[in-house]
């Protein structure tokens, strides 16, 4: 079974998307089960400055 990276609380960046602009810092506030093993896993992150939370993969955070 694969290992979340992040915990959390811990913080990372968010890759820019086509909803989301340029890149940000977000906090990990969830984790979402392992649902395969040949997809990435998924969190729940939020950036201080936003009011709501967003699903983010594993690939598209980095440390920091």
């Amino acid at each position: 079974m694969t290992k979340h990276r992040f915990k959390v609380g811990d913080r990372a960046s968010l890759a820019a998307t086509a909803s989301l602009k340029m890149a940000t810092s977000v906090v990990i506030t969830g984790l979402y089960p392992a649902d395969h093993e040949n997809l990435p896993l998924r969190y729940r992150v939020k950036a201080p400055s936003e009011s709501h939370e967003r699903m983010a993969t594993e690939d598209q955070l980095k440390p920091g």
